[in-house]
């Protein structure tokens, strides 16, 4: 299926013993560049702070936790796990827990107790997965054209700020993406091999998708479409039937069986709650707002552009060039193959890629499903949307007919690749800050900033570490601005006891504030300390006594 791409050209052309040298030692150089990354990820994950939903997806694996073992063990559950709410009148029992239950589980075997280093222990699984995921991505993109393109996508799919940053504490978002992609893979590896064992393989990767965000049904759906195209298209449907007969019952079986082993809350009753499941997901139960283009937005009143523009202010501009320029490239093979859609294994690669990016952005635009906090609920499309930029750059780079300008192509990619960097070195751990070209005035006044509440962290070092009386007064204003401080204090389990979180101004001596819902007594005369990323204000500390 792999094809030479520009990697190849290049160095053929100008450095023909680097080259053979690079060939021979290939397994090495990918063997490094994994290491590499997995050593980033192992010296970092302590660096952040608690997320807004982190607490929420902890309870989330406690209580489906007790819900399996009152069924094992009732005994063991009323003495352990008394405390937990019964799953049935769980509000959030509807979550898909493949991540959060087996985190959970690791979490109690190895006796993690301290708040903090049950946060950082999250942090760091949450890491390995995509970690895992980065290399079935190259594993594909090396399958679509070479082992060096599959090490510059991956390495495109890295260096992509947002994505990186949250890749340690956002368990729901780049966890979903990181298990739908490497359902994807295992679609293909099926598709290919067509044998019960690949059948497996594809039906334990979909059913962890759809067990961790039930958006994860779309792979079963796209890998049924493909086969009955593969069917369509066979010279003898018969012979081509009889193949997929077997692998094809074992997979639907599995697939069906793991979605309702692995999802605690389908067990009662599997299609009712699945359907139920689904319904909420297409109108989740947010309803509050967001800053959007400078207007606090209802959640459920968005703009049909919303996505597209969060997409585009907060990807590499050039990665976002290449993509326009590899969705034209991939939407003319398409119209020239007509109804047949592609040719061979490596075109079916690049069409499924268009589908799995346009579609989702289209039904939420459609559905006017409830998005927010920028776009990370779509994050699972953007490794297609790498995968299109990828072969945007190898067919932009093979039409272009001077040496010189296929030289001036990459060194634009490499540049652009070390200013992003660069920036997330810089900014590190606010890494998912980033923005593009926007200028720092209209992102502080236009877009939200730190929803995760990190940065309260920090803040909450700098506080700690400036006030040494026996009592730490903060204020808390509401919800929003309170829920990040009431979790990261934890953080700080030995300072605790002399933390004192009130409501009451005259009590308090310190106010932090990420600016998300801006309230509270704010005098920018008192501020005495703040962070910011690249101009952009992210949290502000002041004193009020």
């Amino acid at each position: 299926m792999a094809d030479n791409g520009p990697a190849d050209t290049v160095l053929k052309s100008y450095f023909p013993k680097t080259y053979a040298t690079l060939q021979k030692q290939s397994r090495a150089i990918v063997l490094t560049f994994f290491c590499l990354l997995l050593l980033l990820g192992i010296s970092i994950y302590r660096d952040y702070g608690i997320s807004y939903d982190e607490f929420m997806n902890y309870q989330n694996g406690y209580v489906s936790l007790a819900h399996v073992v009152k069924k094992v063990s009732p005994g063991l559950a009323a003495k352990y796990l008394g405390g937990i709410p019964p799953l049935e009148q769980y509000r959030d029992k509807d979550y898909g827990v493949f991540f959060d239950l087996p985190v959970t589980v690791m979490q109690n075997a190895l006796r993690i107790t301290n708040q903090r280093n049950v946060v950082q222990f999250r942090h760091l699984i949450t890491f390995l997965v995509f970690f895992t995921s980065v290399v079935f991505f190259y594993r594909l993109c090396a399958q679509r054209y070479n082992w060096m393109l599959g090490l510059l996508g991956s390495l495109v799919l890295i260096v992509s700020p947002r994505i990186f940053g949250q890749s340690f504490y956002n368990s729901k978002d780049i966890v979903f993406m990181a298990v739908m992609f490497m359902s994807v893979y295992t679609m293909f590896r099926f598709l290919r091999l067509k044998t019960p064992g690949a059948a497996i393989w594809h039906a334990l990767a979909c059913a962890a998708a759809i067990d961790v965000r039930i958006m994860g049904i779309i792979v079963p759906l796209l890998t049924l479409f493909l086969i009955a195209l593969d069917l369509l298209k066979a010279g003898n449907v018969k012979t081509e039937l009889r193949r997929w007969m077997v692998p094809l019952i074992v997979y639907l079986l599995l697939a069906a069986s793991f979605v309702v082993i692995f999802w605690p809350y389908l067990w009662s009753s599997p299609l009712r709650n699945f359907i139920q499941a689904f319904a909420n997901m297409s109108h989740f139960r947010w309803k509050d707002s967001v800053l959007f283009m400078g207007q606090n937005i209802p959640a459920t009143q968005l703009p049909w552009y919303y996505l597209p523009v969060w997409i585009v202010i907060s990807t590499p501009v050039v990665y976002t060039l290449l993509f326009v320029v590899g969705c034209y490239y991939l939407i003319k093979q398409v119209i020239s193959n007509k109804f047949a859609l592609y040719k061979n294994d490596a075109e079916r690669i690049d069409i499924v890629m268009l589908m799995l990016f346009f579609g989702p952005l289209l039904a939420i635009i459609v559905l006017k499903s409830v998005v927010y906090d920028a776009w990370r609920q779509v994050y699972f499309v953007y490794p297609a949307f790498v995968m299109i930029a990828l072969a945007g750059f190898v067919n932009l780079y093979r039409a272009i007919n001077l040496k010189a300008a296929k030289l001036v192509l990459t060194g634009v990619l490499t540049v652009s690749m070390a200013v992003t960097a660069a920036f997330m070195v810089r900014n590190h751990p606010f890494q998912d800050m980033y923005f593009s070209f926007l200028p720092a005035k209209s992102i502080q006044k236009n877009f939200e900033k730190d929803y995760w509440g990190l940065s309260y962290y920090q803040a909450l070092q700098y506080v700690l570490k400036h006030d040494k009386s026996k009592i730490v007064s903060i204020l808390l204003v509401n919800d929003i601005v309170s829920q990040p401080v009431r979790m990261n204090v934890h953080m700080f389990p030995e300072e605790m006891p002399r933390i004192a979180l009130t409501k009451v101004q005259a009590e308090a001596r310190w106010f932090i504030t990420n600016y998300r819902k801006r309230t509270g007594p704010i005098n920018i005369s008192k501020e005495v300390y703040s962070i910011s990323v690249d101009g952009v204000k992210i949290i502000s500390v002041f004193k009020l006594r």
